[in-house]
């Protein structure tokens, strides 16, 4: 039985498991979760050269507006599927969620009428899947997007005072759906239903052009890879690399993806 082995062997077993599936096995015994949310089988997994990059999502219902994290668990014949991370609490409605290394940091927020805005900070360790309170921002906000751009957390949305200011950000009306790659940022506009990016060193926006425009048209919770790349050093293209339902869970819908 793997529960008499020493932990350092323990150890070294777990590394090599996909992390995606770590939440599960957290849950089978007190020694695997202990053992899975320390630094040990972190750096086990670098020198096993087993890191990987992980996606996690945030989903929320209109019957229950806080939002519940979840990972996706990779598998390498298809059939990825969303995995929920039960050790954290729900998540407040309305907050602003960016992804920094294997650090998640949440802003702000509202109660479920959506009456009081709050002004809370925490912060996400992925590795451990333990949430920490951190200072509160200046203003309460709800509703906002967050993106870490050029070195700087941003944090903006349907209000005056911002932040952290940047006139070329504040221009866009914004919706949630943000990330950063290589220090660009890429912004879905669901009004116009295109792909936008943001050079800060360039400080312009773009649209980015697609190679293959197929797109899944469903309810359910689907989720695309796609691979950009620059063509001849100038225009940046998307290509889609797989895309597949995930999940299905009724009328859940998607917060925010990091």
């Amino acid at each position: 039985m793997i529960t008499s082995l020493p932990d350092d062997i323990v150890v070294d077993i777990l590394a090599r498991v996909p992390r995606c599936d770590y939440p599960t096995l957290s849950l089978v015994l007190k020694q695997f979760r202990s053992l899975v949310t320390s630094n040990e089988i972190y750096v086990r997994r670098s020198l096993l050269r087993y890191t990987e990059n992980c996606l996690y999502v945030c989903l929320s219902s209109s019957g229950n507006p806080n939002g519940r994290l979840y990972i996706l668990r990779r598998k390498a014949i298809g059939n990825h599927c969303m995995v929920h991370i039960s050790s954290l609490l729900r998540l407040r409605r309305g907050e602003s969620f960016v992804a920094v290394g294997s650090m998640i940091y949440g802003f702000g927020g509202a109660d479920n009428d959506h009456t009081t805005l709050s002004s809370s900070a925490f912060s996400i360790d992925c590795r451990s899947h333990t949430g920490k309170l951190l200072p509160n921002m200046p203003i309460p906000m709800a509703d906002t997007v967050a993106c870490f751009l050029d070195g700087k957390v941003y944090v903006f949305g349907h209000c005056k005072n911002k932040w952290e200011t940047n006139e070329v950000l504040n221009s866009k009306e914004w919706d949630q759906g943000v990330c950063v790659l290589d220090d660009v940022m890429y912004y879905y506009d669901s009004y116009e239903n295109c792909l936008n990016k943001y050079d800060p060193k360039e400080r312009r926006w773009g649209v980015v052009k697609e190679e293959e425009p197929s797109r899944a048209k469903t309810q359910k919770i689907w989720y695309a890879e796609i691979s950009l790349g620059r063509h001849h050093g100038c225009d940046i293209w998307g290509k889609l690399e797989w895309c597949e339902q995930v999940m299905t869970v009724g009328e859940f819908t998607s917060v925010k993806s990091l």
